[in-house]
């Protein structure tokens, strides 16, 4: 029998690793931009911003998606991946294709070490028990 796609798998690891996220950062960016020494600060807001949106929130919707799943986790967790990417190339105001490929590349892989983390654990747990 073939395991079908889980579509609800990869929705609420797309919603819960780079909706919630996003918006709650974009929301905060606002205050972070606002400060006293708005230079500075405002730079190292966006380092943070860069690095969660590049790395954590590709590595939380992989795994997310592969735990939702529990099957065909790499395949999950590249679908999220992909819908990330091509949602992100989508919002830039000059859409291009390359810069779509771009997204998805970037996303991909932290959507895949996502699932490799999900799987690790899981084989871990399986030692344990027995």
């Amino acid at each position: 029998m073939v395991n079908p796609i889980q579509s609800i798998a990869i929705v609420v690891a797309f919603f819960f690793a780079y909706v919630v996220p996003m918006v709650a950062l974009f929301a905060l960016g606002g205050i972070g931009a606002s400060g006293s020494d708005s230079g500075s600060y405002s730079a190292t807001w966006l380092s943070f911003l860069l690095v969660t949106s590049y790395v954590i929130c590709p590595v939380v919707g992989g795994y997310l998606a592969a735990r939702l799943a529990k099957q065909k986790t790499y395949i999950h967790a590249l679908l999220v991946s992909v819908i990330a990417g091509i949602t992100i190339g989508l919002m830039h105001e000059e859409f291009s294709a390359l810069s779509t490929l771009m997204w998805i590349s970037i996303f991909s892989g932290g959507g895949i070490v996502g699932a490799w983390i999900y799987e690790r654990l899981l084989a871990r747990r399986s030692e344990n028990v027995f």
